[in-house]
């Protein structure tokens, strides 16, 4: 069979650098740790060391889909036969490191919440207290000065903080978006333990896409998949 022949692989022919044309940016992205980092999360303390290592994994790997671009002792069907099975692998475990990570989010993510809510949460025999705070929070969050005061209030007694925390915002006769802000400057004040943790959660469970992207990057970009059909219809 004439392999180098194949109309269908003459115009997905790529260079040394990558199988596939067009691709050899994403090929060089897959090799520095920096770009890598930012998609996967690297600079959260709670999944660090588990990022470095897929990291280092990923331009293990990515190497190796390089290098067989320029192998003379493979035919371009055996080549992207090959780097299909690297990026299987490597696509495997990018999976693995992305179900431990979004499980490392939801875990801190529930335990912050707990944390805070510990703190900032409703508690019965303030039942009253709470209404009247809510109630004077109406009262003065229409002026600027009304503003400091209601600012001042949460920050020097916590049954304020935790009224305005746990408080709907139409309780408060507030806007989402100032209640979301004055609510989070409480917990950060009265509860930061919990809420440095929470935000830990959230943030890794936002990088969990990256993940996404970067098993993307890999398929995309180590082998070209119509020559891969082709070459296993060959076998047939």
């Amino acid at each position: 069979m004439n392999v180098m022949g194949s109309a269908k692989i003459g115009s997905n022919l790529g260079s040394n650098l990558s199988l596939v044309r067009g691709r050899e940016e994403t090929m060089q992205k897959l090799r520095l740790s920096t770009y890598l980092g930012l998609k996967l999360g690297a600079k959260y303390p709670s999944i660090q060391k588990d990022v470095e290592g897929q990291i280092s994994r990923i331009r293990e790997m990515t190497d190796k889909a390089s290098r067989v671009a320029g192998d003379k002792t493979k035919n371009q069907y055996q080549k992207h036969l090959f780097a299909r099975d690297l990026a299987n692998v490597i696509g495997a475990d990018i999976r693995r490191t992305q179900e431990h990570v979004a499980k490392i989010a939801d875990e801190l993510t529930a335990e912050g919440g707990q944390m805070v809510e510990s703190t900032l949460g409703p508690k019965d025999e303030y039942g009253y207290l709470y209404s009247e705070v809510r109630q004077w929070v109406r009262d003065n969050k229409g002026t600027p000065e009304g503003l400091a005061r209601i600012n001042e209030g949460y920050r020097d007694s916590l049954p304020i903080a935790a009224a305005i925390y746990h408080s709907p915002a139409q309780l408060l006769n507030m806007s989402k978006d100032v209640h979301t802000i004055m609510a989070g400057k409480a917990a950060e004040l009265w509860a930061p333990k919990g809420w440095d943790r929470l935000n830990e959660g959230l943030n890794v469970g936002k990088a969990v896409k990256g993940y996404d992207a970067v098993i993307g990057d890999i398929y995309s970009s180590y082998f070209n998949e119509e020559v891969v059909a082709e070459a296993e219809a060959s076998q047939v």
